[in-house]
């Protein structure tokens, strides 16, 4: 496909169009950017790979491989006050990616 044309990838919600070249990647946290792509022509072929991690994985790493209800239940305050704060945050991980 001619990415000069189509197949540009739009994050609307940044404002930001971005042209792919056959081989591009791009890692991008799709919960917090809203984001599409720009249509290729109807005789162009294009392919995507998409991967996506779920929050409660997260907080299960997080939790030290343990289950909310698990890791609370053996937690101390501190950890309680920092795994409050690390849900409270877990969009700007993402962000950080």
């Amino acid at each position: 496909f001619d990415y000069k044309r189509g197949g540009q990838f739009i994050m609307w919600s940044l404002g930001i169009v971005v042209e792919f070249p056959p081989g591009a990647g791009i890692l991008v946290p799709s919960a917090s950017v809203t984001h599409a792509n720009v249509p290729i022509g109807p005789e162009e072929h294009r392919h995507s790979v998409t991967f996506f991690t779920a929050a409660g994985i997260l907080r299960w790493y997080f939790n030290g491989f343990m289950n909310d209800n698990q890791f609370l239940d053996q937690a101390s305050e501190v950890q309680r006050e920092d795994w409050t704060q690390y849900c409270t945050d877990l969009w700007k991980f993402g962000l950080d990616m």
